[in-house]
């Protein structure tokens, strides 16, 4: 039994022993953060892309959300085509999940507000309004994502995902 005690390989493997639990832990959390990170910045990717389309497209009227342009902007971020066919770029990404909308920024006040569709500075292009200063893509709520990998589970994470980028006027 001494003999056993005083070996360094013995010392070695009841190291590794205690060790290696935690190392596969770890290794599975870093696995876990980059896969956030991907899908983090795969639906950032998404929705500049959506609004993009809203910026090159002519004649969008940003006070009725069932335009066809947000229904063509909104396939874009979340099937990667303006049909709306296919699998989602992101696992579970709907359409119900994607919103856009329209702000004015107040230069007296340096704020940004939402872009009211009546009265004095309306964004209502259609009835003699300006365009808005910035167009808004998010998702709501967030993006859930269940950050799960074998032996722990983190549980459902909520990606708050949203892009401001200034309307550049088509």
């Amino acid at each position: 039994m001494r003999r056993f005690l005083l070996n360094d390989q013995a010392q070695t493997a009841v190291e590794t022993a205690f060790l290696l639990p935690m190392m596969i832990l770890l290794l599975g959390g870093i696995f876990e953060l980059g896969r956030l990170a991907y899908i983090y910045n795969r639906l950032e990717n998404n929705l500049k892309s959506g609004v993009e389309y809203l910026q090159r497209t002519q004649g969008v009227d940003f006070c009725n959300l069932s335009d066809p342009a947000f229904t063509d902007a909104t396939n874009f971020v979340v099937f990667g085509n303006l049909q709306g066919t296919g699998n989602p770029t992101v696992p579970n990404l709907t359409p119900s999940m994607v919103f856009f909308f329209a702000e004015r920024g107040d230069p007296t006040t340096s704020t940004i507000a939402a872009c009211p569709c009546a009265g004095t500075g309306s964004c209502d292009t259609q009835n003699g309004g300006s365009p808005p200063d910035y167009i808004v893509a998010n998702l709501g709520q967030g993006y859930p994502l269940d950050m799960t990998f074998p032996l722990g589970v983190f549980g459902i994470v909520n990606l708050p995902v949203s892009v401001r980028l200034p309307f550049l006027g088509a």
